[in-house]
């Protein structure tokens, strides 16, 4: 569906010409045929040439895409007046962007030596315009790190930033302060970037560790600065160009720009970076949608699926859909935790008798003001609830907490489960089998989320992966075996073949049940952790087999939704392997701006639509810390309004996007919850019941012209 590489475009544009420079071969006896194929060369490669031209200011070229590939097959059936129809649409879609997608540079560039020509490698840390992390006291910078000026390699021109890192801890990095930009104003930058053997050290939940390039916004009055991020690389590649998208926050003090190489140990290249303002997305002057356009799911009647009974994906017109059990398109706009009992506190629960009677009268209020608002869908909701909107459900790990790998020192609450232990399958199976017996046949049931936010990328405190995890277990346990096994299978029983990798002294592959860590000589670092890594692959393959197989036992009517990924990125690994067994990939990122640069990433090794489960802004004036727990911290509830109306904004723009859950209905506890601490003002009412109308009238406004724009941008 979504091709993302110039290469492709080409290819299959050149595949067409060729086709029809083959047909006009065919036909040189009828002159009026082969005037018209000579029309459809000309405009075919019309189209070419404007799609080389969008490529490189990057806007999306999906639409015109599709055309041209329709126009391929009208050709090969002989219809050349279709073909050509729809060749001239794709010349329309592609000229229709220029005027509102063309980049533009400041009058004055926003950086100084942009592209690094400009450097002296006599002495330490000389590259004109930037300065190391460590220079500008930055509390965890890596002191040992060396910069350099590179006259010898370089993306293009005559030299390039290079940074070495030997030391596994502490953070690398040059930086800038970015001049010329306006507030509210949207920019992308991108980079280029060169890495050789850059090894994770440390492992993130939530950003594995890598080399990228961060906009750093720091807003006057705001305790924390505002992060936009490329996607962390890691390994050794060639020159590699990264990009995001941002947009200038209201009261920036300052913006700066910062290369950084973060908890790894390797050598990377930086070189042409680049800021441009891009036209910002706005659908705020899109007609409101016609409630009659609706039906009783919330569903669009004009966009036309299969009609199942139940809800399922398809794509249509270039982008992903859900279909409703009427076969209507239908995009999730969501709330969690719309419950009368709060997560971690009873101080909700403990004020609604103020204002009512009955939970059945708080049902109902509840559920009309979600619906004026604009909501269809809610998740980890009242029961009551799930009978008037969509909703999930969830069979997973919660059912073997008995058997976890993880342990109390992860600071991830959610634990890991030993999937290889039997009690985990067999729990897994009972609980399917309850839940599947209650919701097999409802309608309003999206599907089967399978774990949230679970630590696959391992415990950052300990500074262990999966892998370490799974082999520091008792040689008792399945998954300690199950590891031994892997190793076993991934050198074919070759003992010194493994030894030479991993530097210990074993003489056979069984002494390792008794070991909690591999310790020895010299160790091939890189060949270690491929190796790490097929290990995650293999656990995220049986991880997903076994539930996929458990729930299709049971019911093969709903969809399997995967797990909710903490953060905007999961590991490659983990996403490869999903992608036989679910539907859908969730992430619950807790970005600025949604972050679909690294959507986009993700979906090359998982080739289904994203479902955002979790999200939201937190605003000062509500009273409460906001000290425990994700996401910015702005000042008013209409800043909160307005970071909601970019993200949005911005989420539609992908065609991989198929919905978003905003996190959460109430405040938590200005106390913190019970469990974790939380603190912050996620909600969209008070612990009051009070709403925030300043955000929800903003909501309401949005919600209303999402499904027009999407039929918009179709047409």
């Amino acid at each position: 569906m979504y091709k993302n590489r110039l290469s492709t475009y080409f290819i299959i544009i050149v595949v067409s010409i060729i086709f029809l420079g083959a047909f006009i071969r065919h036909s040189q006896a009828e002159d009026t045929k082969g005037l018209a194929i000579e029309e459809l060369m000309r405009k075919a490669e019309r189209v070419r040439t404007l799609i080389k031209e969008k490529e490189a200011v990057g806007i999306g070229i999906t639409k015109a895409l599709k055309l041209d590939m329709e126009s391929r097959i009208a050709a090969e059936k002989g219809d050349l007046d279709l073909a050509g129809r729809l060749l001239d649409d794709a010349i329309k879609s592609l000229t229709e962007m220029s005027d509102k997608g063309k980049l533009e540079r400041s009058d004055k560039y926003p950086l100084k030596n942009p592209d690094f020509e400009k450097g002296d490698r006599s002495t330490r840390n000389t590259i004109d315009g930037w300065i190391d992390l460590e220079k500008i006291g930055f509390s965890t910078s890596d002191r040992t790190a060396s910069y350099l000026w590179d006259n010898e390699i370089a993306h293009a021109g005559k030299g390039s930033a290079k940074i070495i890192k030997t030391s596994p801890t502490g953070d690398a990095g040059l930086t800038q302060e970015i001049s010329e930009l306006k507030v509210g104003k949207w920019y992308q930058a991108s980079v280029w970037i060169k890495t050789v053997d850059i090894l994770p050290t440390v492992v993130f939940d939530s950003l594995q560790s890598g080399v990228n390039m961060s906009i750093v916004c720091f807003i006057r009055g705001v305790p924390t600065p505002v992060f936009f991020k490329t996607f962390p690389i890691q390994m050794t590649q060639d020159w590699r160009e990264e990009k995001i998208v941002f947009v200038a926050p209201e009261e920036s003090e300052r913006i700066s720009v910062l290369l950084g190489a973060q908890a790894v140990t390797g050598t990377v290249w930086f070189d042409d970076v680049s800021i441009v303002s891009v036209p910002p997305p706005d659908i705020s002057k899109t007609a409101s949608i016609d409630r009659d356009s609706l039906n009783k799911y919330g569903g669009l009647k004009h966009i036309k699926g299969k009609k199942t009974g139940f809800f399922h994906v398809e794509e249509i017109h270039n982008r992903w859909w859900l279909i409703d059990p009427e076969g209507n398109g239908f995009i999730v706009v969501g709330v969690s935790l719309a419950n009368i009992d709060q997560v971690g506190s009873d101080l909700y629960k403990n004020n609604l008798p103020k204002y009512y009677k009955s939970a059945e009268e708080w049902v109902e209020k509840t559920s009309r003001r979600l619906k004026e608002w604009g909501f269809n869908t809610v998740i980890q909701s009242d029961p009551a609830l799930s009978k008037l909107f969509v909703y999930e459900d969830a069979i997973g790990p919660r059912s073997a907490i008995s058997v976890p790998v993880t342990d109390a020192s992860h600071p991830n609450p959610n634990r890991f489960p030993d999937i290889f232990d039997e009690k985990f399958k067999q729990s897994l199976d009972k609980e399917a089998a309850t839940v599947t017996k209650i919701q097999k046949d409802n309608p309003r049931l999206l599907g089967y989320f399978l774990g949230n936010e679970l630590p696959w990328s391992g415990n950052p405190l300990k500074r262990q992966e999966l892998f370490d995890i799974y082999f520091s277990l008792p040689s008792d346990r399945p998954g300690k075996k199950a590891v031994i096994n892997f190793l076993i299978n991934r050198y074919a029983n070759n003992v010194k073949a493994f030894k030479t990798v991993w530097g210990t002294k074993i003489n056979k592959f069984e002494e390792l049940l008794t070991y909690t860590e591999i310790n020895g000589g010299i160790k091939d670092r890189t060949r270690i952790q491929l190796d790490k890594s097929a290990f995650l692959r293999f656990v995220a393959d049986t991880f997903f087999e076994m539930h996929y197989s458990i729930i299709r036992k049971y019911d093969t009517n709903h969809m399997i939704l995967g797990v909710r990924f903490v953060g905007n990125i999961a590991p490659s690994e983990v996403l490869e392997a999903m992608d036989k067994y679910v539907d859908v990939v969730c992430f619950q990122p807790y970005d600025a701006v949604a972050p679909i640069e690294l959507f986009e990433r993700s979906w090359h090794y998982h080739k289904k639509p994203i479902l955002i489960t979790e999200f939201g802004f937190k605003a000062m004036d509500s009273g409460l810390p906001n000290t425990k727990g994700p996401g910015y911290t702005f000042k008013t509830q209409k800043e909160r309004g307005l970071w909601y109306e970019r993200y949005i904004f911005r989420l539609i723009e992908s065609p991989l996007i198929i919905g978003w859950v905003w996190y959460q209905y109430v405040d938590q506890p200005a106390s913190g919850r019970t469990a974790d601490g939380e603190n912050n003002n996620f909600g969209l009412l008070n612990i009051e019941d009070q709403p925030y109308f300043d955000l929800v009238n903003r909501m309401k406004e949005i919600h209303s012209k999402i499904y027009p724009s999407l039929l918009n941008s179709i047409k």
